[in-house]
């Protein structure tokens, strides 16, 4: 082929309100238990029958009595999708008044989800939309009244008809005259709605005077976005602080009594993949097992901990599930995200025997995402379990394929000689690419049409299996996805020319268009996909604007991986040619087969591809 360019799952939360999930854990007789095979469990969703809660609708949801008594209080993750338009969901108990407040803000095209706590149940829960939505809800803790105290929704704050939240300025919340809410209590439950401008950013509540080390809200330009939180208070306050220029809604609903089970805590972080001892995004299906008990402010005898857990940079639409290592995964998420996205919510979750939480994402294309986990509370337990290893940090590991996905918008990229080091050994399929296999690059690229071109060298030698590997990691980019193109555009042969003559080697690099590659393009195969895939991240990154200035089939944006892969046949975004390459068919003929179709079908594994010659 010749190219221009050669130059879900199931949404809700996991909360769980317990003691550790191991046989040595003893509760404190608030919290249901973490070995409850009741909790978490599904006691809506509206896509299975009942019907989408319409515009306006009030509907209520009467939760059964063998996981809710008399006078508990409960947790429940909500989530909306298939919004029919943008809009709101309120919830509350039934026994109070409708509110003038909402829980949660929807959009069309992808899921949304937030916690909340609820007191009062026994008459049922209601809810209500502005825009007709699916309503998925979640029972993921019931609590007796001793550990949590809810009210009527009541506003704290609203500055959208008055000065917004100034940049890194703290801005007090006194909830000492919200009604039924002690003087003596411990922490509050709120709900945090930012309206965001023009500017991406975050927003932490914290106790006031301490200086915020994690967010509690991250959100975009323009976006609105809710998150249920329970913070510490001092003196009946609290305090926000934003890293820009913000609008915010803060609703109480609740707060935790002193004596309670849950003892919030002052933010301290556990995990983050960006930084520190686990470096690197989590892949697709990658397993993390992160200690908690015997760190920082989490006694090791703790049945579990409150967490804001934070998803940053997500390579493609999907979720996040955490639940207690040693217990079964839940069937649903903590966190749902989508392409570029850095997204937040709260969840109250047992601790293993081993004191230990586990993460998984699950991603479409075999994506990655960032992880940040910040401990925001404590449930005491009585857990006997075996003191943690001396370390500052919590210790952390990963179980995973080994495989290498696609890394988010951003993400710091490993260098080639990591990469080489992670390649897994695999038989040469491609005898008479022995030649230019063995072949390293002369040196850096020199393109100054973008710096990261400085990073292609063509430093590795090995099969060329091995080399699409390097490539897929040095770039960020699905290992698959790589097989699957280079299957479209040489079938493997580095001495595949193309385009009468002017395109060249496995990712087939034209030479009009990308003279700097060259002869190592022709000459080393690890070369040639260094620099395909350098063009390919180039486009991942957002950063070639030129194509929203030429014909195009939809606005050009960061993050979207086979938009890219258009582009380096085409290059144009999404254009017939573009979408033709991508699925096959269409404006290149009807024996045209796409690489997402090659993908699907594996075609590198195939007997008559093995064995090509």
């Amino acid at each position: 082929m010749g190219s221009w360019m050669r130059c879900w799952a199931g949404p809700a939360l996991a909360a769980v309100l317990v003691a550790g999930a191991g046989a040595a854990a003893h509760t404190s007789g608030h919290l249901a238990a973490a070995t409850d095979p009741e909790l978490p469990t599904r006691v809506l969703d509206t896509r299975r029958g009942a019907g989408p809660l319409m515009r306006e609708q009030v509907r209520r949801l009467v939760l059964p009595t063998e996981l809710v008594p008399a006078g508990a209080a409960v947790a429940l993750n909500l989530t909306g999708d298939r919004a029919a338009g943008p809009g709101w969901i309120s919830v509350w108990s039934c026994a109070h008044p409708r509110p003038a407040t909402s829980i949660l803000n929807v959009v069309p095209g992808h899921p949304v989800a937030n916690m909340v706590a609820l007191a009062d149940v026994a008459g049922g829960v209601c809810f209500t939309a502005s825009t007709t939505v699916d309503l998925i809800v979640d029972l993921t803790a019931v609590m007796e009244a001793g550990d949590y105290g809810g009210s009527a929704p009541q506003r704290l704050l609203d500055t959208r008809n008055g000065a917004a939240i100034p940049a890194r300025e703290e801005v007090a919340l006194d909830i000492s005259g919200i009604t039924g809410i002690p003087g003596d209590a411990t922490g509050a439950a709120l709900n945090v709605t930012v309206v965001s401008r023009d500017q991406p950013g975050w927003l932490a509540v914290a106790p006031c005077g301490a200086a915020p080390g994690s967010s509690t809200v991250n959100f975009g330009p323009h976006e609105v976005v809710p998150h249920f939180t329970f913070t510490r208070v001092t003196g009946a306050r609290t305090c926000l602080t934003s890293s820009t220029p913000v609008d915010v809604v803060v609703d109480a609903f609740g707060w935790i009594p002193a004596g309670s089970s849950l003892d919030p805590i002052d933010p301290e972080r556990a995990l983050d993949t960006r930084i520190g001892s686990r470096q690197g995004a989590v892949a697709d299906g990658d397993t993390v097992r992160v200690r908690i008990a015997g760190y920082g402010s989490v006694p090791n005898s703790a049945a579990g901990v409150t967490v804001n857990v934070v998803v940053v940079h997500s390579g493609a639409l999907g979720h996040l599930t955490a639940w207690p290592c040693g217990s079964n995964e839940p069937q649903s998420s903590t966190v749902n995200v989508w392409p570029g996205a850095t997204r937040a919510n709260q969840a109250t979750l047992g601790l293993s025997a081993e004191g230990e939480l586990c993460l998984r994402p699950r991603l479409a294309d075999g994506s990655s995402m960032h992880v940040v986990i910040d401990v925001v509370g404590v449930v005491a337990g009585r857990v006997d379990r075996p003191a943690p290893p001396p370390t500052t940090t919590p210790p952390t590991t990963v179980a995973g394929s080994g495989r290498f996905a696609t890394l988010p918008v951003g993400a710091e990229l490993p260098s080639g000689a990591e990469c080489a080091a992670r390649v897994r050994p695999a038989p040469e399929i491609r005898p008479d690419n022995s030649g230019p296999n063995s072949v390293r690059g002369s040196g850096p690229n020199t393109s100054p049409d973008w710096p990261g071109f400085r990073r292609v060298d063509g430093n590795f030698t090995g099969t060329t299996d091995e080399i699409i590997q390097w490539a897929a990691c040095k770039w960020g980019i699905d290992e698959d996805m790589v097989r699957a193109q280079v299957v479209k555009e040489s079938y493997w042969h580095q001495w595949a020319v193309g385009d009468n003559g002017e395109s060249f080697g496995l990712g087939q690099v034209r030479v009009p268009y990308h003279g700097s590659a060259f002869p190592d393009a022709a000459n080393s195969s690890a070369y040639n996909l260094d620099y395909t895939y350098a063009v390919w991240r180039y486009c991942y990154e957002g950063d070639v604007a030129w194509l929203n200035d030429v014909e195009r089939g939809r606005e050009y944006g960061a993050g979207d991986a086979w938009g890219c892969m258009g582009v380096w046949f085409s290059g144009r975004w999404y254009t017939a040619d573009a979408i033709a390459y991508i699925e096959g068919g269409g404006s290149l003929g009807a024996g045209n087969i796409g690489v997402r179709q090659h993908l699907a079908a594996r075609t590198w594994e195939a007997p008559e591809f093995v064995n090509h010659r």
